[in-house]
């Protein structure tokens, strides 16, 4: 892998082409093809560090859904404006995530297995104008 990695930039920046020698490196963590697939949930971001996944105006069901269909690393989740008062279950059980934004949410109770296996990596919480 190291090997194929150190041809591309070799051939990227000695190929005898007129220009900079600047190439395009994707991110580490890219945004699902397929994003109908995260409805009502969209990815807006790509990053080394993970995506950016934002649900709004929606429902804890429905939002469970969608996030069931990540497989990758989700550096922030934002959830905004949405009808939940409750927050329990597996929504985001099975999910590697960083920092939670949750805001403009009527939420009221969070359930002690809401952040069950999500907290070996969440490192923030952030619960705003609810």
């Amino acid at each position: 892998m190291l090997i194929s990695t150190l041809l591309v930039v070799f051939a990227a920046i000695f190929d005898g082409s007129e220009g900079s020698g600047v190439f395009y490196v994707p991110p580490a963590y890219t945004c699902p093809e397929n994003q109908i697939l995260l409805h009502p949930c969209k990815c807006t971001d790509e990053s080394d560090d993970g995506i950016t996944m934002v649900c709004e105006n929606t429902n804890i069901a429905s939002m469970a859904v969608g996030l069931s269909q990540v497989r990758t690393k989700v550096k922030t989740l934002e959830v905004t404006d949405c009808n939940i008062e409750k927050l329990y279950g597996d929504v985001f059980r099975y999910l590697d995530i960083t920092n939670i934004i949750i805001k403009d949410t009527p939420l009221i109770e969070v359930k002690n297995d809401t952040f069950i296996q999500v907290g070996d990596n969440l490192e923030s919480l952030e619960i705003l104008n609810s």
